[in-house]
């Protein structure tokens, strides 16, 4: 079996993004590159005609291109540095926001909930505060990262309060980290529509409600965080993420209703970009849903001309057009890897259906392809975001295969249904929820497996090795002659068992984009909060002699705003004289016990400000936003490991709660004070992982990763096996510094990632 593809856009597309890739990482591009570009296209185009070259019409099209992605990057960059400067500059504001994403919870504490989420600033002026002499409302068009009290919904239109301060990662122009909602816009209807949903799903079992939602319209904010880490071990994540899979369904669904009712051709076409276009307004404008949309109006111009869709031109036409509106997508992981599997749909999964062919029938063999080469094709961007391997990621997209269709189409009904219809759009929901449940029986099983997450190479080599596998792959099923596909085999399970096997034991170079940064000093506490180009927060200091100055030099750190030490031990300030030989320290916090202390004195004595902070206080300083929760450490008699300061941090998009050295009663005293769960990213472990844990502390706190800071065959006997099962249980990961060395976590593409160990300690 053999297919024609027509690959004629696909030079185009490459230049798009490369020119795409090119300008957004520089900023700008000067113009007469850009001329240049557009001359040669234009000198190209001429020669084409004159003498009807394909060849010199290709190259024109490919200059023309990347010129316009080049201008249009450029310009973008422009303007988003204006309009970041003009909202930094200008104080205390109000902004009418339109919110954009899903929002994220930062913290669940009295006092300090927060949500982040990611808008756009419509209008904006000077804080108001004599109504009469208000200054005017001023247009504006910028994306901006909002924190909030309460969790908006996406969509909303908001009137807000807040001082803004500059964004060095992601679209973001600005962050405003302590926003104040003073008005709530109108509703608009597909905001209306989306809370219909919400109460049509309310009825369904938690584990059940949470993922109906995430498949159909993407919102995962209900989900366990239990069910969160089976779906992403498992290889089930994309089934939340919105993409060409839901779009497939509702055209295939609507396509095949209008077709049975002999519709005309035209009238099909327009309603399948109705289709199209009014799901991707309620699940948001994502990456994913952006190419998908693309291809669905690819589909809707072929059914316009009777022609079948071509899946090559459509997906170059829709990457090619899509760069030149937002050329940043260029950056996007979650984009490159959409693209990535539609690519490997297209054009691998015939031949991978025809080998499986042999030993099932062809119809499962076709099913089976289909996430099989998506997978394999995704591999290097998803070990490029977390270096890790799922050997069960197929397995579990083969099992919830047959439960993935009715629940998305029982979704998608149950959606439609919701606003006119409320009574059956719960019954339908149910239905959906059935099949939501046996796809989250299949994730929990997968990840629950042995070996279910294998550590794999970091950085550029992992990226290398696992592009080699999925070559190797795509060798094996391509190949006619029996001897090349076995050697093509051979070199994938080579290539494999050495990446697995060097990850367990290569040094952690440190991570590129980290926002915490755990340092081996030994038996001590040292982190590090990025809150600039070469500036930290940083909270202890390990002991003397445990290697704090090469921490601060390892991570290019120079500048200390605030310097945090939760405790008087030497294990946690010992090293205050070294750091203050490496960086430049601007103000410390100290627990009261600490006050009059050697490290207290040797700050005072450098020119250090030395504050000991209350509960509630807080401070921002780049784009670190740091909290103290703690209520034990404000005895200034207390002087033992209760007297810690307690820190609830957020690092550009990275939540940390570091609960210092506190035993049983100061973790009791903290959970006292708490309201719900504390929801965070990363929590460092109280006392290095000593014994003295408090399970009931442990239970109130929802993260993705914990943090031992330990020293290697320490006397004390840390951490200990309980310690561990405590808050291994729950997090998708459990990094030690005794056995990883220096541990970073940081944001990548808007996900979690983190640097991994050379053994799996996390279970």
């Amino acid at each position: 079996m053999s297919t024609v593809h027509d690959a004629r856009l696909v030079p185009a597309a490459g230049a798009a993004w490369a020119s795409a890739l090119i300008a957004t990482a520089a900023g700008r591009v000067p113009v007469w590159v850009v001329v240049l570009l557009l001359c040669l296209s234009g000198g190209g185009g001429a020669v084409a005609m004159l003498r009807g070259s394909r060849a010199m019409a290709a190259c024109a099209l490919v200059c023309v291109v990347a010129g316009a992605v080049a201008w249009v990057a450029t310009t973008q960059a422009d303007q988003d540095a204006t309009s970041g400067d003009a909202l930094v500059s200008a104080g205390d504001t109000e902004a009418w926001i339109r919110v954009s994403g899903q929002a994220t919870p930062l913290a669940g504490w009295d006092g300090g909930e927060r949500h982040r989420v990611a808008a756009t600033v419509t209008a904006w002026r000077p804080q108001c505060r004599e109504p009469p002499s208000c200054a005017p409302w001023t247009a504006f068009d910028a994306p901006v990262m909002v924190s909030l009290d309460a969790p908006p919904r996406r969509g909303e239109t908001l009137r807000l309060e807040a001082r803004w301060v500059a964004s060095d990662r992601g679209p973001a122009t600005a962050v405003a980290w302590d926003a104040r909602v003073v008005e709530v816009g109108p509703p608009s209807l597909l905001v209306e529509w989306r809370a219909h949903f919400e109460r049509a799903t309310a009825g369904l079992e938690p584990e059940a409600r949470g993922l109906v939602r995430g498949m159909v319209v993407g919102d995962t904010s209900s989900m366990p965080p239990s069910q969160v880490r089976d779906m992403r071990v498992s290889g089930l994540a994309h089934l939340t993420a919105v993409s060409g899979a839901h779009f497939a369904i509702l055209i295939m669904a609507s396509g095949g209703a209008m077709a049975a009712m002999r519709m005309p051709r035209a009238l099909r076409a327009a309603v399948i970009l109705a289709v199209a276009c009014t799901f991707a307004a309620l699940v948001g404008a994502e990456s994913s849903v952006l190419r998908a949309l693309g291809m669905a109006v690819a589909v809707a111009l072929a059914t316009i001309w009777g022609r079948p869709a071509r899946g090559l031109a459509a997906l170059a036409a829709t990457v090619t057009v899509l760069l030149m509106v937002e050329p940043v997508l260029s950056r996007s992981l979650g984009f490159a890897m959409s693209v990535l599997a539609v690519a490997a749909i297209v054009l691998w999964s015939p031949r991978v259906a025809v080998t499986l062919g042999r030993v099932v029938t062809p119809g499962l063999a076709r099913v089976a392809a289909i996430p099989i080469v998506a997978q394999a094709a995704v591999t290097p961007v998803l070990v490029l975001m977390e270096p890790r391997l799922g050997p069960y990621a197929v397995i579990a997209n083969l099992a919830a295969g047959l439960a993935v269709l009715p629940t998305m189409l029982a979704g998608a009904v149950s959606l439609m249904l919701a606003a006119p219809i409320p009574a059956a759009a719960a019954a339908v929901a149910e239905l959906a929820g059935m099949g939501a449940s046996t796809i989250a029986l299949i994730a929990r099983a997968c990840a629950g497996a042995p070996g279910a997450s294998l550590a794999w190479l970091t950085g550029a080599w992992g990226v290398v090795v696992a592009t080699l596998v999925t070559v190797g792959l795509i060798a094996a099923t391509v190949l006619h002659h029996p001897s090349r596909r076995v050697t093509a085999l051979v070199l994938v399970c080579a290539l494999t068992g050495a990446g697995l096997s060097v990850a367990a034991h290569v040094e952690r170079p440190v991570m590129q984009h980290w926002d915490i940064a755990a340092c081996d000093v030994g038996q001590g506490d040292m982190l590090l909060l990025r809150a600039g180009p070469a500036a930290a927060v940083v909270i202890d200091t390990g002991p003397p002699g445990g290697g704090a100055s090469d921490c601060l030099e390892r991570h290019g750190v120079e500048r200390i705003p605030v310097l945090v030490l939760t405790h008087p031990h030497q294990d946690h300030d010992g090293a205050v004289v070294s750091v203050l030989g490496a960086a430049t320290v601007e103000s410390a916090w100290v627990a009261a016990a600490g006050a009059h202390g050697p490290a207290a004195q040797a700050l005072a004595g450098a020119g250090v400000t030395v504050e000991v902070p209350r509960p509630g206080r807080q401070e921002q300083t780049g784009r670190v936003a740091v909290s103290v929760l703690s209520e034990a450490h404000a005895d200034p008699n207390e002087e033992g490991n209760d007297a810690s300061v307690v820190i609830h941090a957020a690092v550009g998009e990275t939540t940390l709660l570091a609960l210092g050295d506190l035993e049983r009663q100061g973790q009791q005293d903290l959970v006292t004070v708490m309201r719900g769960e504390v929801v965070v990213d990363v929590v460092k472990v109280a006392h290095h992982g000593s014994a003295d844990q408090l399970p009931a502390l442990a239970a109130r706190i929802d993260a993705r990763v914990a943090v031992v800071t330990v020293g290697l065959g320490n006397r004390h006997g840390h951490p200990t096996d309980e310690a561990l099962a405590l808050y291994g249980t729950g997090t998708e990961a459990l990094l030690r510094t005794d056995r990883c060395g220096d541990v970073h976590i940081g944001a990548v593409d808007g996900d979690l990632a983190w640097s991994q160990c050379p053994t799996d300690v996390a279970r």
